[in-house]
């Protein structure tokens, strides 16, 4: 089984606050084990909670990309931490779009994972679309706890991709996801 801890926050280096969201296993008695384990760390500017919610309609494995707490994963013994990106969700600040500030927070979550009870201090990054950008920026930073990051669909042209697709501005899309 799999154990959801409490929401917590993590207080970054400038003192904000970032919501994050911990599943662990589950030992005999369906309490969360002691570990330690290795985390799958997702950092998302979509909610974590709602990211959790989403995850648990989806078949085994297929949480992960979207930052959700991955049942697959977990009954494997790995940990799945959700973090509400710098700005979003229950996080404090002001958001910061992948920006400086945000990334900084992508850092003060690896160093918060590494000194939990329960992690082996190895973290391996995940995500779709926006968590897949957050873990490709996580891993560029070059932590030594960061071993493998698996993405899909991040962004390669934000013009191409979204903004001015075949030329043309999307009015559609822009009002609706930029804010």
């Amino acid at each position: 089984g799999v154990v959801a801890l409490p929401l917590q926050f993590i207080t970054t280096r400038s003192g904000q606050k970032l919501g994050v969201l911990v599943t662990l296993p589950a030992d005999a008695n369906g309490n969360a084990a002691t570990g330690p384990f290795p985390a799958i760390l997702g950092q998302t500017a979509y909610r974590a909670n709602f990211s959790n919610a989403i995850a648990s309609l989806l078949p085994a494995g297929g949480a992960t990309l979207l930052g959700g707490a991955d049942r697959y994963m977990i009954r494997r013994g790995y940990a799945t931490v959700v973090v509400d990106a710098l700005g979003t969700g229950v996080s404090s600040g002001q958001a910061d779009l992948w920006g400086p500030n945000e990334q900084a927070g992508y850092a003060d979550a690896v160093a918060w994972v590494v000194q939990q009870s329960w992690s082996n201090g190895k973290i391996g990054v995940a995500g779709t679309s926006y968590l897949g950008i957050s873990a490709l920026l996580t891993a560029a930073q070059r932590h030594p706890a960061v071993k493998a990051a698996f993405v899909s669909v991040p962004m390669g042209d934000a013009w191409r991709g979204v903004l001015g697709t075949g030329g043309l501005i999307n009015a559609l899309l822009i009002p609706y996801w930029l804010p």
